[in-house]
């Protein structure tokens, strides 16, 4: 039966991809963002959840998207279906060699070198043993988890691989499924940073948000418009408020408790039947039996890299131009992000940090053996090489629909013909169809702020006002929610590999929640917002509404009842 199964599934993946080809080759690309463009993102989404397989989708997606790209803009010609076969490659030989990705594959591989030694180490497990007496119960440790969800709000990739890691162990021991790790990790991750006023985040969004302010004369730079949308960054708010509220009532519904309800009476944290241990932070990595545990050996060099990071961006932004004091300013750090260029390279060299300070607190004070340093090094590096091959593929599926105009045709076709009243509603929905479609929240991001801009202000009378407000609140949270819903995303993958849960198994247990926390947000949030309602309203509707969806739809764990657990 099992080999059947497999046999079909492979009939329709072949059958999906000769399809998007035929209507590639029929197809009339008479200039501008046709509409097969939206077949590659579409393909390896649908893909992925027939088979599971994000590796095979994401080639397969490429492979289409190239021939996409170059036969239908010559069909018959010989050379055009040459290119179309040798361009995947290419892609993927970009995508590792440009010095930006490079970076961050850098900062993947040695960060989780860096989290390796620090488990074998016994760093980890000298955390469970000191916060233990704060961390009782399963609630507490989702609750924890998602309080230093808030605190690590540096950047997003930060906040996954160390809140991720560092909470493995607490939620292994207390039967939380990776799932809603991972839950809690993504969702805490982007829309923290893309609300801290210091953030990694905000120096992209406040860049984009300068450039349409000089381009159309605006009054308010690029941080008044940033702090004019704070307030509508329903979706962000909204999707904080909620995973506080799943955390302290420990409800959950759907596939969410289908995992939950595995966890806590199988004792399988994960899917794939991966026993319960209170320590285990990567599969087959655990504390040597050797080593001292010690508090520091965790503490240090997680501790080092958030400092090291906050302080080598100010630094790098001209935060140390006035002196020490600029320190204790908010307005130097602000303009110190803004002016920040180099914030992937200061991950890097802040996961260098992180590394070399957890091999020497590895043998100075947990006293590990050379020979277990080595295995330890050797299983980060191991443990890094498919979630880097699934990013490098996913880079080059969004040069695919770059090149196919993806982002433009889902504007293009959507967004013609609205009225003001609904223009918000319609924009957060047309920014997460492109993101879950790209994967990408910047790219999404650079595609909207720029086309929908004059659109608010014709709507407007060519003025300012709360539309353009509202609008680009509306794209920044689209593409957040976008990217949560997208096993295409780099911030969702990032987040399973932090907490080591199946990619799929998290899109599909986080998507009906960050489909209701959406759902909320254009109800409560965007469909509402240009009658200028009062703000704590649409805020305390919004909050009552998820709470009761939990409170009555949810349900705890620990009851027993005819859930099916997998």
């Amino acid at each position: 039966m099992e080999s059947q199964f497999r046999g079909l599934k492979f009939i329709l993946s072949l059958f999906m991809m000769l399809l998007c080809l035929g209507l590639a080759y029929f197809a009339d690309s008479a200039g501008g963002a046709s509409w097969y463009s939206i077949l590659p993102p579409l393909f390896a989404i649908s893909l992925a959840f027939l088979t599971q397989r994000i590796f095979l989708s994401l080639i397969l997606a490429i492979v289409i998207g190239s021939f996409l790209h170059f036969v239908p803009t010559g069909v018959g010609e010989i050379g055009n279906y040459g290119r179309a076969v040798i361009y995947p490659v290419s892609l993927a030989w970009q995508s590792i060699t440009d010095i930006e990705n490079l970076k961050v594959l850098g900062f993947v591989f040695v960060l989780l070198m860096a989290i390796s030694v620090i488990i074998v180490s016994g760093g980890i497990a000298a955390m469970v043993e000191s916060m233990q007496k704060h961390i009782s119960s399963r609630k507490s440790s989702q609750v924890v988890t998602v309080i230093m969800g808030f605190l690590v709000f540096i950047d997003d990739y930060a906040n996954t691989m160390i809140v991720g890691a560092s909470m493995r162990g607490f939620t292994d021991r207390y039967k939380v499924s990776r799932e809603k790790l991972a839950f809690f990790v993504d969702a805490t991750s982007a829309p923290v940073a893309g609300l801290a006023i210091v953030s990694t985040w905000i120096g992209y969004e406040v860049g984009l948000f300068e450039e349409i302010s000089k381009e159309y004369s605006l009054s308010a730079d690029g941080y008044g418009l940033f702090f004019e949308a704070l307030s509508s960054r329903f979706y962000c708010w909204f999707m904080l408020i909620f995973v506080f509220a799943n955390a302290i009532l420990s409800r959950d519904f759907g596939l969410m408790a289908r995992a939950e309800h595995r966890a806590f009476h199988k004792g399988e944290v994960s899917r794939k039947g991966a026993k319960l241990s209170a320590t285990t932070s990567f599969e087959q990595i655990e504390p040597a039996m050797e080593v001292k545990h010690h508090l520091m050996t965790a503490l240090l060099p997680l501790l080092s890299l958030l400092s090291f990071v906050f302080l080598a961006m100010f630094y790098d932004g001209g935060g140390f131009n006035n002196g020490f004091l600029g320190l204790f300013s908010f307005g130097t750090w602000f303009e110190a992000l803004k002016s920040s260029s180099n914030g992937v390279m200061i991950l890097f060299y802040g996961a260098c940090l992180c590394l070399v300070l957890a091999i020497l607190c590895s043998q100075f004070l947990a006293k590990l053996p050379g020979k277990l340093l080595g295995i330890s090094l050797y299983k980060g590096l191991k443990g890094a090489l498919l979630p880097t091959g699934i990013l490098v593929l996913a880079w080059s599926l969004k040069v695919i629909c770059d090149d196919l105009q993806t982002g433009l045709f889902l504007t293009e076709s959507i967004g013609r013909h609205i009225s003001a009243s609904v223009l918000p509603l319609i924009v957060f929905l047309i920014s997460a169809a492109t993101a879950f479609a790209t994967g990408t929240s910047f790219g999404t991001m650079a595609i909207l702020i720029p086309t929908i801009t004059p659109l608010a202000l014709h709507l407007q009378g060519g003025n300012e006002g709360i539309l353009l407000a509202i609008c680009l609140a509306a794209i920044l949270d689209g593409a957040i929610m976008g990217a949560h819903c997208s096993p295409i995303s780099d911030t969702t993958i990032m987040s399973s590999i932090a907490s080591q849960c199946d990619l799929m198994d998290h899109v599909k247990t986080q998507m009906p929640y960050s489909l209701l926390v959406g759902a909320v947000a254009l109800v409560f949030g965007y469909l509402p917002a240009t009658l200028e309602l009062p703000t704590w309203l649409q805020y305390g509707l919004a909050g009552l509404c998820l709470v009761a969806v939990l409170r009555f739809l949810g349900r705890k764990v620990e009851n027993p009842g005819p859930i099916k657990a997998d």
